[in-house]
């Protein structure tokens, strides 16, 4: 040992510490304090240090770093007094401790950078001796560097955070951001690891805890339920919590302007969907649908499950929705029977079908489902139960199938067919998709805890609420009625071609009657006697269709402005619609309609150049393009200028 002691006296020797003489590895150093110390204590090199098991913390697994010279520092009497020196000093932080022929050595990092990342040269470590109470304090003889160890070195950057964080507040997944990353200029593109631990930290941050107690929900619901000042504020329109040995609760959400919205609806949607919620709790979205067949939303609500008393809240006459009896025992127990529940026909539709392809020949397949069909466009109570006996006689060879029929869709369900109640939506298509657009936009499909989808919920049916605003992007209008696109106006004048007669059967207050031959047919075939079979009654109900056309509306056209168009010319009124058939240059081929009243359309085509023309004249009210109609619009448009 002493050949490795330059310099020093015996007495010099004599004090030095005997562990640095049973133990060459170990290093001394002086402490900042006294420099005489570090020209005592010899420099000895270790490498060690790459062979210590990490026990105390879990780091990720690292190459042998270079060899460390430790010096010397100080030696304390007690454990005690070594700690209380760590604390004070306000600089160190426990990195790892392993056990030693001489005791234990207890590491310690520099605290002023992170973790994980590039670390301070500087450290130290605590040799507690087994022989003793003493522990003496070594460190590296290296200065700290920890000022040029900056966060842009390792982890995120700001700048990736602030992009991250534009993206998320998008609903985008992991995979999109990435994506939308690697196009942003001056970044580095983190690793998908590191993305995903910054947005479960964004989650947690933005969603609060993932676990809430009913007591904790009660006192959310509770705060929220005070009605605001502002319309598009979401607070809670009704919350019940049952506390027992199975709790229960149920809440509905909704703003002002929502409720406002649905003031005067008399046509009601409702669903509820089960992959919002981690727990498998049933999200209810009701609403409406406008004469575009554009489903807008009033409320949300959150249930432990579905049951009639979720939809207490409801107000309407007529509800769509599936066979839920929970939605429909809500409507008959509290609006009565009379209130009309009309079965969605899609839903009706998909578990016939496939109730068919079970249980009946497939030769015959094709022919029942037909039928089914042409039973669903019944348009009057009396003659779908006629219809329905008929078909009932037709397929009774079909015996498994004829009885789920009967059962499900002749007494528990029946009240699918068009005329159940004329007017309304035959399907529950809207709020479907409706449905999907809140997975795919709003929670990307992932399922949320309670407590973390009343965020979401909150700022979805916020966002409802605003897109009605006529600042905002969407401009969302309900449609009080229908707006004819060019296609509609096409296909009524491929109709109105057809040499139709057309029979005005009768009138009454409101509207007039006419009788329109179905088909190809020119005229309406008479029938000497009524139908006493199924194929009797597609044949006859088929032969034409009933058109009911009001006596107060005015035919009236728009300018894009919404500003009324007037006709200067009673006897011919000309409607052009412009589509653009070459992006890359700066024409646009119109197409003009001629309506003349005498029932004949004539139409020309001619290119021209789109900064000559005047804005484009676009329907608004206009119900069926017959001649009949047609014959009346001079009348109209005179009365009306």
């Amino acid at each position: 040992m002493k050949s490795h002691v330059k310099g020093l006296s015996d007495e010099e020797m004599s004090n030095t510490p005997p562990e640095i003489a049973d133990d060459e590895r170990s290093v001394a150093i002086p402490s900042t304090s006294s420099v005489a110390v570090q020209n005592e204590v010899p420099l000895l090199s270790s490498g060690e240090e790459g062979d210590l098991e990490d026990e105390a913390v879990m780091l990720p697994k690292k190459k042998r770093s270079d060899n460390k010279v430790w010096i010397f520092v100080e030696k304390f009497e007690s454990i005690k007094d070594a700690e209380e020196a760590i604390k004070t000093a306000n600089t160190w932080s426990s990195l790892r401790k392993h056990e030693v022929e001489e005791g234990m050595k207890k590491y310690y990092r520099c605290n002023k950078v992170k973790r994980k990342g590039p670390q301070c040269a500087a450290q130290i470590y605590l040799l507690f001796d087994a022989a003793s109470d003493a522990v003496l304090m070594y460190r590296t003889d290296s200065d700290h560097d920890h000022e040029s160890k900056t966060h842009f070195n390792y982890g995120l950057s700001p700048k990736v955070k602030e992009e991250i964080n534009k993206l998320f507040d998008l609903h985008l997944r992991p995979k999109a951001i990435m994506t939308a990353l690697a196009k942003v200029e001056g970044i580095k593109l983190p690793k998908m690891s590191q993305l995903r631990n910054y947005l479960y930290d964004q989650r947690r941050s933005k969603y609060g805890k993932p676990n809430i107690s009913l007591g904790e929900l009660e006192a959310w619901l509770s705060s929220h339920s005070t009605v605001p000042e502002d319309d598009d504020e979401v607070y809670v329109l009704r919350y019940e919590i049952e506390e027992n040995d199975s709790p229960k609760f149920r809440f509905a959400l909704s703003t002002k302007f929502l409720l406002q919205l649905a003031c005067g609806v008399k046509i009601i949607h409702a669903d509820a969907t089960y992959k919002l919620v981690w727990q498998g709790f049933p999200v209810f979205v009701i609403g409406s649908t406008d004469k575009d067949k554009k489903f807008h939303p009033f409320c949300l609500g959150v249930a432990t499950s579905e049951e009639k008393d979720d939809f207490k809240i409801l107000q309407p006459d007529v509800l769509v929705c599936d066979a839920s009896k929970a939605i429909q025992n809500a409507f008959v127990e509290i609006f009565g029977a009379e209130v009309t529940v009309r079965m969605c026909w899609a839903h009706a539709k998909r578990k016939i079908q496939a109730r068919v392809e079970q249980v009946t020949r497939k030769e015959v397949q094709k022919q029942l489902l037909d039928d089914v069909d042409s039973l669903q466009a019944a348009t009057d109570p009396e003659i779908f139960i006629l219809a329905a006996k008929a078909f009932l006689l037709k397929w009774h060879s079909e015996t498994d199938f004829i009885k789920y029929f009967e059962e499900q869709w002749l007494i528990q369900n029946r009240n699918w067919y068009l005329g159940v109640n004329l007017g309304s939506p035959a399907t529950n298509n809207a709020l479907e998709s409706f449905n999907r657009v809140i997975k795919d936009e709003h929670t990307l499909r992932e399922r949320f805890p309670i407590s973390r989808f009343l965020v979401v919920a909150t700022e979805m049916v916020n966002h409802w609420s605003t897109q009605y605003s006529s600042t905002s992007a969407e401009n969302r209008v309900f449609a009080t009625t229908p707006t004819l696109a060019l296609r509609e106006w096409t296909r009524s004048y491929q109709w109105a071609k057809l040499q139709k007669k057309v029979v005005l059967t009768r009138s009454d207050d409101v509207f007039k009657y006419y009788d329109v031959p179905g088909g190809k047919a020119e005229t309406i075939e008479e029938f000497q006697n009524k139908w006493t079979n199924f194929n009797e009654y597609k044949k006859q109900f088929f032969s034409k269709w009933e058109v009911a056309l009001p006596l107060n509306s005015k035919p009236q056209l728009l300018l894009q402005d919404k500003t009324v168009f007037k006709s200067s010319c009673n006897e011919q009124l000309r409607i052009q619609y412009r589509t653009l058939r070459n992006p890359t240059q700066n024409v646009k081929e119109v197409t003009k309609y001629s309506i003349n009243f005498n029932g004949k359309f004539t139409v020309g085509k001619k290119m021209c150049d789109p900064r000559k023309e005047s804005s484009r004249l676009i329907p608004c009210v206009f119900n069926l393009a017959i001649k009949k109609f047609i014959a009346t619009l001079s009348k109209a448009l005179a009365k009306a200028k």
